[in-house]
């Protein structure tokens, strides 16, 4: 391991969470090629392992510890996926779309430990994400197309199902500009994404409002979100 500014390189393998989900188009396809909007609803596993370990440094000290929950590959919870998609053709070739889910994680806490203190439980938390823009197919023969947009990802203070918990979560929200290139040939679909952040908002969690309260000092966890993203998606249809 290397040491770099008090902190050590840290990697955590393995499949990660898995969804199931079906969806179901309002119209229907054959009669409305040129807009649609499909509703999505299935479950989310915890076939990841949400507590994958490595050596941290704690007080200087290298120790084997659960490693930071934004590289865990599952989050400990079953969950519910909401999905909604639309397209809609604007003009010769080109259509804009939105789509966007929302994973509700009835599960309050994992049996995860926070890196750095072992009394502390990782959250599992709700998550968020949704996505606006246009697609221009640039070569029709061979369903060839190219993408610009908006997409926002984001992880709520408070969940839908079990509200708020005192579990460690780095709640908040990045709003990226998210170009792209897809490829639709017969039944299959292949798409390659590059989001880049143009805004973050990191926001308190409830863990840390009852630090404030206990100390009377302003708390704010500390935590990053990723300056770009890379993408790559594949579906067929049956």
């Amino acid at each position: 391991m290397t040491v770099i500014s008090n902190r050590l390189h840290n990697s955590v393998a393995g499949v990660g969470d898995l969804r199931l989900v079906g969806n179901t188009w309002l119209f229907d396809p054959a009669k409305h090629p040129q807009g649609n909007i499909s509703f999505g609803l299935g479950m989310k596993a915890p076939t990841g392992e949400s507590g994958g370990e490595d050596t941290v440094l704690i007080n200087g000290v290298e120790t084997v510890r659960p490693a930071d929950t934004s590289i865990q590959p599952g989050d400990g919870g079953w969950g519910i996926v909401l999905e909604l998609q639309a397209f809609q053709k604007i003009f010769k070739n080109t259509y804009g779309y939105a789509s966007g889910f929302y994973l509700i994680n009835p599960r309050e806490k994992s049996d995860t430990q926070f890196t750095t203190d072992p009394n502390v439980l990782l959250s599992v938390p709700d998550q968020y994400q949704g996505r606006l823009g246009l697609s221009y197919t640039i070569w029709p023969e061979k369903g060839i197309a190219l993408s610009l947009g908006g997409r926002v990802d984001g992880l709520p203070v408070r969940d839908l199902i079990g509200g708020a918990d005192d579990g460690f979560r780095r709640p908040g929200y990045s709003v990226y500009i998210d170009p792209g290139i897809s490829w639709s040939w017969g039944k299959n679909f292949l798409s390659f994404n590059g989001p880049v952040a143009v805004a973050r908002s990191r926001q308190r969690s409830i863990r840390d409002i009852l630090a404030s309260e206990r100390t009377g000092q302003y708390v704010h966890g500390a935590g990053g979100i990723a300056d770009f993203l890379l993408v790559a998606s594949y579906s067929r249809r049956f």
